[in-house]
């Protein structure tokens, strides 16, 4: 049985504007990282935003997203495409501050001006970002065909 990664570290930076409502933005944040911890910093230099910085050393709501919502082909396809050219010790990808809110795990390849959720996770001791992604969305040994043959 695979409990899934154990030696990395996951960093959470997300954007927070003044015309957004922080309450919101955490919200978002909780739904995706139940387990995240963190704050939100002081105003950045265009004084418009602050940074929320976190971590979190559980995926396993994350996984379960991409379960209920039947999108583990393209969550490691999209997720497969993000760890190349790191060599394999690093996983970078965005996430929808919108779609977090109402529950729910989105990519987005090229975050809008409001910012997305960034998440950055970081591998060590023989762990690599390709069996992680494999853990992620439930891939043993089996290169599925489509979702419900799971």
């Amino acid at each position: 049985m695979n409990l899934g990664p154990t030696h990395f570290s996951t960093e959470i930076g997300v954007p927070v504007y003044a015309t957004e409502d922080e309450d919101r933005v955490l919200e978002s944040i909780r739904n995706l990282f139940p387990e995240a911890s963190g704050k939100t910093g002081e105003h950045t230099e265009d004084k418009r935003k602050r940074l929320w910085t976190g971590r979190t050393d559980n995926l396993d709501n994350l996984k379960e997203m991409f379960q209920k919502q039947m999108i583990r082909d393209t969550a490691r396809a999209f997720l497969m495409e993000n760890c190349k050219g790191q060599g394999g010790r690093r996983l970078v990808f965005n996430l929808s501050k919108q779609a977090g809110l109402v529950g729910k795990a989105s990519f987005v390849e090229n975050p809008g001006p409001m910012g997305e959720i960034e998440i950055d996770i970081r591998f060590e001791s023989g762990e690599d970002a390709e069996t992680t992604i494999k853990w992620l969305t439930n891939i043993s040994g089996v290169e599925p065909v489509g979702d419900d043959e799971i």
